[in-house]
C-alpha cells in the first residue's frame, strides 16, 4: 500500500484561525463589557489578521468596523451584533472542518510502502 502525505500550506492557517477565534471570542466580549476598549482593539487586530489570512472576509470587515468604533470609545450595538454574528458563523464553520493531522512539509514528503 502506498500513501503520500502532501503538504498543504493552508492547514497551518486554518489551525491558527481556529485557535485565535476560540481564544479571543470570549476575551473581546469581556473586554468590551468592562469598557477596556484598548485591549479589545488589540484582540480584534489579532482576529483581523487571522481572518484575513484564511479569507474570512465578512469577519475581517466586521472586526475592522468594530475596531473603528472602539477607537472612538464607543460601541455601536448594530456593529457589535454584526461582528458577533460573523464571529459565531466562523467559529461554527472552522469547528465543522476536519483538519488533517498529517501535514508534511514538501521537503519531507514520505512514501510508505508495505508488501
Amino acid at each position: 500500500m502506498n500513501s503520500l502525505y502532501a503538504y498543504n500550506p493552508y492547514i497551518p492557517l486554518l489551525e491558527e484561525f481556529r485557535e485565535v477565534t476560540g481564544l479571543v471570542a470570549n476575551e473581546i466580549e469581556a473586554l468590551i463589557k468592562n469598557h477596556n476598549f484598548e485591549s479589545a482593539q488589540q484582540k480584534l487586530h489579532t482576529l483581523e489578521t487571522s481572518s484575513k489570512k484564511v479569507g474570512a472576509d465578512h469577519l475581517y470587515a466586521a472586526s475592522q468596523a468594530l475596531q473603528q468604533c472602539l477607537e472612538q470609545d464607543y460601541v455601536d450595538p448594530a456593529i457589535y451584533q454584526n461582528f458577533q454574528e460573523h464571529l459565531q458563523e466562523n467559529i461554527a464553520a472552522i469547528n465543522w472542518i476536519k483538519i488533517p493531522k498529517q501535514n508534511t512539509h514538501p521537503t519531507a514528503l514520505k512514501r510508505e510502502h508495505s508488501d
